[in-house]
């Protein structure tokens, strides 16, 4: 298993820190792939893959030492989360699920520090509006 250490000293970008005053979190910038960001000595582990564009770096959610196939970006999200679906179980997918309905509608999530341009509350589209999100979660079906 890789350490996020030896992860960030094997990658082919610079590891990065940044801080929003509160925290600070190491940044590694994939060559021709996403930026990923933890916190240092927070219990994420790094996997690296040494290709043709450089080394690839990935996060190892269930710190087994093995990239799975939700865990690597380069593959379409539909195969991602059906890699995921089947590892997880009742318990953790009702969990992640609930956890998903309390997230703010993107066109309410405004960045620390900015202002939101609007004062009334958007309509969720994703969900039928908020009848909807007053209803609970979706049903799968």
């Amino acid at each position: 298993m890789v350490t996020s250490a030896q992860a960030a000293q094997r990658t082919a970008t610079a590891v990065r820190t940044v801080t929003d005053g509160v925290t600070t979190f190491a940044v590694v910038d994939n060559p021709g792939g996403p930026t990923l960001s933890y916190i240092p000595g927070g219990g994420i582990t790094l996997l690296t893959e040494s290709t043709a564009a450089g080394t690839l770096t990935f996060k190892d959610f269930d710190a087994d030492g093995q990239l799975d196939a939700f865990e690597d970006w380069r593959k379409p999200v539909n195969e991602r989360a059906k890699a995921l679906a089947a590892v997880l179980s009742i318990e953790q997918t009702a969990l992640f699920r609930s956890s998903l309905a309390r997230l703010p509608h993107p066109a309410e999530a405004v960045p620390r520090g900015a202002r939101a341009v609007t004062k009334s509350r958007p309509r969720c589209r994703c969900r039928g509006g908020d009848e909807a999100a007053a209803r609970g979660p979706l049903r799968s079906g």
